[in-house]
């Protein structure tokens, strides 16, 4: 999907990355990250600069899929 939408093939993206391909807001995926339903990797818990690993995407669309 990433590749789709002009990104680069990578492990992980950023937040505003992540938006663009998924179609999810970028406040919808703060969230999910803030409460715990998806993972990311972030700089002392800060959300600014957070990736969000390809995998663990994928995960969380296959089970919101249906919201």
């Amino acid at each position: 999907m990433a590749i789709a939408v002009g990104l680069e093939p990578r492990m992980a993206y950023t937040i505003p990355q992540t938006s663009r391909y998924s179609g999810i807001p970028e406040s919808w995926l703060r969230v999910a990250i803030k409460n715990g339903a998806l993972a990311a990797k972030t700089a002392r818990g800060n959300l600014r600069g957070a990736r969000i690993p390809v995998t663990e995407m994928d995960r969380y669309m296959e089970v919101h899929a249906d919201e």
